[in-house]
């Protein structure tokens, strides 16, 4: 996978953002959290956010809407691990969700053939084995074809780019009072018909 784009979106508007090879990580690997060596609290608040992940099968450009989907190779879970402290202090985001080890992928790639409806699909994201969110695909403000298409304006994606597709509501940031991912911490990222994403928090 040469590139991670990822499409957020906030209230009618979009804002699209590109990591490095380096935050993708697989089920079962650890997740890092930047913390004071000293005293070893975290230097940052590390959130989670639950999402569906669209890998593409070919490389394209300037994608039409209608033929976009054609691009889809399959679908997986993701976890865009957020630094939110980093993101709050800064307008461009790929800082603060492109830390090493902070996009973990998996737990399978599921054929557009398997899914089912891929605007249809439960997501769950499960802190230490509470529900901390709890939404579908249908509530996505941008389709997936809209997404891709978006995207490809003037930019090449190449094969096996992967497109997250933004969270629903629940994250830690948003909440009272705040969830903040902490050492040894068990996260989960469920979507339907794919199957659960498991990792666990560790204080680099």
């Amino acid at each position: 996978m040469e590139k991670r784009f990822v499409l957020e979106t906030i209230q009618r508007d979009s804002s699209s953002f590109l990591n490095c090879l380096n935050a993708i990580a697989a089920s079962l690997a650890a997740l890092q959290t930047l913390v004071d060596r000293d005293n070893r609290e975290p230097t940052d608040h590390s959130d989670y956010e639950a999402e569906l992940s669209i890998i593409l099968s070919k490389t394209g450009r300037d994608i039409p809407e209608s033929e976009a989907m054609s691009y889809v190779l399959g679908y997986t879970c993701s976890h865009d691990v957020s630094a939110r402290t980093q993101q709050f202090k800064n307008s461009q985001w790929c800082f603060s969700k492109g830390l090493d080890g902070s996009c973990p992928l998996d737990p399978v790639l599921v054929s557009p053939s398997a899914i089912g409806d891929p605007h249809s699909l439960r997501i769950r994201a499960i802190h230490n084995g509470h529900v901390v969110q709890a939404s579908n695909t249908r509530e996505m403000i941008f389709g997936i074809a809209k997404t891709i298409s978006f995207l490809s304006q003037g930019t090449t994606l190449k094969r096996g780019t992967v497109i997250m597709t933004g969270t629903g509501p629940g994250i830690g940031a948003m909440l009272t009072p705040k969830v903040v991912l902490q050492d040894d911490d068990d996260m989960r990222v469920e979507v339907e018909n794919i199957g659960t994403l498991v990792n666990r928090v560790y204080y680099e």
